[in-house]
């Protein structure tokens, strides 16, 4: 059956080869996509493929199909800028969104939120407290300052960390918790 296909064009990410399938799909074209074994599903590469995912049709829809991609790569490239800013409550949006996702990658909001989960993760794994320890020292030593929105984090995850930290000695000197710890 593979014989009888032919590919057209070649992705490198799931999303771009599943609009491409659609929008030939829609067109009456059959299209197969022929998986890359090495697509990733880590999540700072969501979708990845490796080696590429091929979009195949049937050798008949060859000429059509070229057309039409090329039709669909023309409008995506003309489409960011006539929609995006010809709306200015959408062009607003995007770049609040811009300007949020850009806050998420900040390195010390990043790191404000591990020290949250660690804190969390470290109060049933209890030597987890350290690395949580570790990284809010990280945070205060830190020249950037943390983003409003993940001040919160911070401060939870010291609140959090501050009596697990401090009963610490109780537990070197009476080589146990206190009773009211468990």
């Amino acid at each position: 059956m593979s014989e009888m296909r032919v590919t057209v064009t070649t992705f490198f990410d799931a999303t771009s080869a599943d609009v491409a399938r659609e929008f030939l799909e829609e067109r009456g074209i059959e299209t197969f996509l022929m998986d890359d074994p090495g697509l990733t599903t880590e999540a700072a590469l969501p979708g990845l493929a490796i080696n590429g995912i091929r979009l195949q049709v049937a050798p008949w829809d060859v000429d059509q199909a070229y057309l039409l991609l090329n039709r669909l790569k023309r409008e995506q490239e003309d489409s960011p800028t006539s929609t995006a800013f010809a709306d200015p409550s959408l062009a607003a949006e995007l770049a609040e969104d811009a300007r949020e996702e850009a806050e998420d990658n900040r390195p010390v909001n990043r790191l404000a939120d591990r020290a949250l989960k660690a804190a969390i993760i470290g109060v049933i794994l209890w030597p987890v407290q350290f690395y949580a320890s570790y990284l809010l020292v990280q945070l205060i030593d830190s020249k950037e300052a943390v983003g409003q929105r993940y001040r919160w984090r911070a401060r939870l995850a010291a609140l959090i960390n501050l009596p697990a930290i401090l009963c610490l000695p109780l537990f070197f000197v009476y080589g146990k918790l206190p009773s009211f710890i468990g």
